[in-house]
């Protein structure tokens, strides 16, 4: 599911290129949370920032982080991408992620689909995380054996690492196959 910020401003009457404040942040929460009866289990939800100049640390809260949340907790479980940001809604998105995790030792994190600072994530993740995040970017899958030998790791390692990184939502499996695949979102 494609969901485009600048549409919905247009149909929530919002003065974009600007989403700012919580109230604002809530309406659109709102009536994103409303489409979710189509969500299908496993789906990528893209967050799309075309023509979006400034995103606030409110509206971020309210909207982006409560999105990420439903996202991890909800059945069916779906995933959210985040697509053709600015680098101030970047760097807003960074300062409430890194607010979050100060004040509940939590991570959180969320998938772009532009490079920042070498990875295509914006949260906080381990070294090794960011590392299977842009193996996955690049290779698409792989199986637990595959980021063990990658990461020069243990797979029991490796499983939890990738557990954690499931539950953050950064990465999917696909349990189609003889072996879990991990796959880039």
């Amino acid at each position: 599911m494609i969901i485009s910020l600048s549409k919905l401003a247009k149909e929530l009457k919002a003065t974009a290129p600007d989403l700012i404040t919580r109230p604002m942040g809530r309406r659109f929460y709102n009536k994103v949370e409303s489409m979710f009866s189509i969500i299908q289990d496993g789906e990528t939800v893209l967050l799309d920032f075309e023509s979006i100049r400034v995103v606030d640390s409110s509206f971020i809260a309210e909207f982006i982080m409560k999105l990420i949340f439903k996202s991890q907790s909800d059945k069916p479980r779906f995933y959210i991408k985040l697509s053709a940001l600015s680098d101030t809604t970047i760097m807003n998105i960074e300062a409430v992620f890194k607010s979050y995790h100060s004040m509940n030792n939590s991570k959180i994190a969320v998938i772009t689909d532009t490079l920042i600072d070498k990875s295509y994530f914006i949260g906080q993740l381990s070294e090794k995380g960011k590392d299977v995040i842009n193996y996955l970017n690049i290779n698409k899958t792989a199986t637990i054996d595959e980021l063990a030998s990658f990461l020069e790791e243990e797979t029991g390692f490796t499983r939890i690492l990738l557990e954690e990184l499931h539950d953050l939502g950064v990465l999917k499996t696909d349990s189609g196959s003889n072996a879990t695949l991990y796959c880039a979102l």
